[in-house]
């Protein structure tokens, strides 16, 4: 089915010729200034070391980019793609989410590699970003130096604990088949806002019609409604809009109910976790 989707020449020459030789058989004590593009010797010491179970890791995710790659952006972003709609495409989506995870076991390696890739991140200094700053010592000495003081060991602990949550298991297989579940019926109530707003539905909320409004607070299937209550109380917070937009869809009490599960309990504890916004507001402020 694949062998009608492949990359460009220069991309395709570009994954058989440099990245999946090097991240599918250089080892660390092979690895030279000349053999290698993406790693560096501490780097490619740190991902060897996740063990015999998950040392191909990154080769089967190069391998699952080649393989897979061409037909999923070809799906998503082509305009004959068989997708209908904002829920085919987030179905779509979660399908392959859920092999790629199955195929490179990224419950168990991926979150092993998260952990070796931190490590090593600090001192990282491949030939890709030789390249990539043009030789030039002033964009290197600046790329050095952010590298060493951004907290790539709270990055690494956040990442981790991101993957906990994805990975935890729910009545839709994973947590991630979940969110993905959410996303479909939210593209669905996005569409459907779209036609409701061809009746300049937004415009007779704003302007205060009230049987408008009536109309669309009995319609839960669109994201018009919520904008009623956020208008009214406006604030110069941080966030503070999306928090009330997030507050009226999530908490309105006369469609929670009848709209469905918005908020599915793996969803709600990962949005939660005290540790992960902690270790993000590390990275941030490093």
């Amino acid at each position: 089915e694949n062998e009608g989707y492949v990359f460009k020449e220069a991309i395709t020459n570009f994954l058989d010729e440099r990245m999946i030789p090097e991240l599918c058989e250089l080892t660390s004590d092979k690895i030279n200034i000349l053999n290698s593009y993406f790693l560096d010797p501490i780097c490619l010491g740190e991902l060897e070391s996740v063990g015999p179970r998950c040392n191909k890791f990154k080769c089967k995710l190069a391998q699952y980019v080649k393989e897979n790659g061409p037909r999923i952006v070809h799906t998503l972003f082509n305009k004959e793609s068989p997708l209908g709609s904002l829920r085919e495409a987030a179905k779509f989506l979660g399908k392959e989410l859920s092999a790629v995870f199955e195929e490179t076991e990224m419950c168990t390696c991926g979150k092993k590699f998260i952990k070796a890739a931190s490590k090593c991140a600090p001192s990282y200094y491949g030939n890709a970003v030789f390249e990539d700053m043009g030789g030039e010592s002033y964009r290197m000495v600046n790329f050095a130096t952010a590298m060493r003081n951004i907290d790539f060991d709270a990055a690494g602990k956040a990442a981790t604990l991101l993957m906990d949550h994805l990975c935890e298991d729910t009545s839709s297989g994973k947590c991630i088949n979940s969110i993905v579940e959410v996303a479909a019926k939210a593209g669905d109530a996005y569409e459907t806002t779209f036609i409701y707003d061809t009746y300049n539905a937004a415009e007779a909320i704003h302007s205060g019609d009230e049987e408008a409004m009536i109309e669309i607070m009995k319609k839960c299937d669109n994201l018009l409604y919520f904008h009623i209550h956020s208008y009214e109380k406006p604030t110069d917070k941080p966030f503070g809009k999306y928090a009330m937009h997030a507050k009226n869809f999530y908490c309105d009490e006369y469609c929670k109910e009848g709209r469905g599960n918005f908020y599915p309990c793996c969803m709600r504890k990962m949005f939660g976790d005290k540790k992960m916004r902690e270790n993000v507001l590390k990275v941030i402020e490093s």
